[in-house]
């Protein structure tokens, strides 16, 4: 069971004012349809906890919490599932606006400037960031302290990436306020399992500076996990997290053991996400669908570029559904209006290219941890067998018999697949790995939610309100063994 709100007006308009009171409250929390969510074992059902788990993400952020036994998701100011990662602030500073009002008013209006994909500079050095970012974002800078930062125009100074985070964070914060008639205690926010020390406490400065007192940090592909299911099994499991995001590929492979999680490894490609298939099918449809001249034209015009780059993911998004769909594309001053008919196949062509750079983490990951690929390397790859056999090199000397030096791990097994990430429902995309895994990917749970939903039941854990599940660092979460955590105790 689960409940969605439908946003009255005056409601609707304070979510995009970030402005709340406590008619706004009551008048947000009106049920109106009922929507998936994740059931789990708590100890009292008839519970609304005030915490929340909260998934940072490159392109959008969602937020979720328990209710009646669930991790449900909480809707975001337009009713939608998730909220953009794109801040917008006011010439004169005063006025924050946040997701899709963020987008809309920097688009209609010079007098909003807006930030998107905070979480590539987050707790990243400037020289770092012009390193790993094939683009940098517009304005980037660096601090005193060699710290990455953005220029802001209307404020003729820089602003940093904790600074953009605490203002999403804090939007995140009041939508859930809304949605619970209640001050939020507490939240678990997810960061990435590559994260380190000191993008995590950055994002701890954005938490803190958004008003949470209490945050606890949890890894992404755990929160996937936990959200499809994954600890609870008595028998041993190999789950395999593979997150396709809008940024960025990140893949997983965790051991599930009577209750225990822990990640083994991680491997991933920092400039391969939903963007990247974005770019591939708009270069693919462009010259098929246009003239020669027309499709110049839209190239050389940033505007109208980005107006196709638009329709052309949308496509995507349809065609991640159905195996064929009509799209109308709206005329410009380069091209007139026109409907086409895309199939899953001109999708797949388009994006055939990806399959090499999809594999290589895997392949790499594969080697690392012995693991034995169902097929490898999957068809499309395009690589050989190199990447499937371990290579033979001098041994380590270890004391003991001939039969102790001589001995080999097994071969691990991926025993439970969990896609992650809006482009991970690209058909050929979840064909591609359960080819490679042999394993058909969880399906009860939405790849663009599981994240925020194990953050949900994580924090259910730390408040004692769920059956404890044990993490890396050994600590139940049911009864806490003495751990303070700073989280309220059912």
């Amino acid at each position: 069971m689960i409940c969605a709100v439908e946003l009255q007006p005056a409601a609707r308009s304070a979510f995009v004012q970030g402005s709340y009171s406590a008619a706004l409250l009551s008048a947000c929390r009106t049920p109106l349809v009922a929507r998936r969510g994740c059931p789990v074992a708590v100890k009292n059902t008839a519970l609304r906890t005030s915490l929340v788990g909260i998934d940072l993400g490159t392109s959008n952020s969602t937020v979720a919490c328990l209710q009646d036994g669930n991790a449900v998701i909480v809707p975001a100011a337009d009713g939608g599932r998730f909220t953009p990662s794109v801040v917008a602030l006011s010439k004169a500073g005063a006025e924050a606006l946040v997701g899709q009002a963020a987008i809309e008013a920097s688009r209609s209006s010079g007098d909003f400037e807006a930030y998107r994909s905070v979480k590539r500079l987050i707790g990243r050095r400037h020289s770092e960031v012009v390193k790993l970012l094939k683009t940098p974002p517009p304005g980037l800078c660096s601090t005193k302290r060699g710290e990455a930062a953005l220029w802001s125009t209307h404020r003729q100074g820089l602003i940093s990436p904790e600074e953009v985070f605490a203002i999403l964070v804090k939007q995140l914060v009041q939508q859930a306020v809304c949605f619970l008639g209640q001050q939020v205690e507490g939240a678990v926010i997810t960061v990435p399992a590559d994260f380190r020390a000191t993008q995590r406490q950055a994002i701890r400065r954005a938490a803190e500076m958004a008003g949470l007192a209490n945050v606890q940090l949890l890894q992404e592909p755990i929160a996937a996990a936990l959200a499809c299911g994954a600890g609870h099994a008595q028998a041993d499991e190999n789950v395999l997290v593979f997150d396709l995001g809008g940024g960025t590929l990140d893949v997983s492979l965790l051991d599930s053991f009577e209750g225990a999680l822990e990640v083994l490894d991680i491997d991933g490609d920092g400039h391969l996400g939903g963007n990247d298939f974005d770019q591939a099918f708009a270069n693919w449809l462009l010259p098929r669908h246009m003239l020669n001249e027309q499709a110049t034209s839209i190239r050389a015009d940033s505007a109208s570029w980005a107006r196709f780059l638009s329709w052309a993911e949308a496509a995507k998004v349809r065609l991640s559904e159905a195996p064929a769909v009509m799209s109308d594309l709206d005329g410009t001053s380069q091209a007139p209006s026109r409907q086409m008919q895309l199939t899953q196949q001109d999708l797949e062509e388009a994006t055939w290219g990806l399959r090499k750079r999809l594999w290589a983490p895997l392949a790499r990951m594969g080697l690392r941890s012995c693991i034995h690929w169902q097929i490898c390397p999957p068809p499309g790859a395009d690589t050989d067998r190199s990447e499937c056999v371990r290579p033979e090199g001098p041994k380590p000397h270890i004391p003991g018999s001939q039969q102790v030096r001589d001995y080999s791990p097994p071969p691990r097994r991926v025993t439970r697949l969990v896609m992650v990430g809006g482009s991970s429902r690209i058909p050929w995309v979840r064909q591609f790995v359960a080819a490679a895994t042999g394993v058909q990917p969880s399906s009860d749970v939405d790849p663009e939610e599981c994240v925020a939903l194990g953050a949900a039941i994580y924090a259910g854990m730390l408040s004692g309100h769920i059956a404890g599940i044990e993490l890396a660092d050994g600590a139940y979460a049911q009864d806490l063994h003495g751990r303070s955590s700073g989280f309220p105790l059912a």
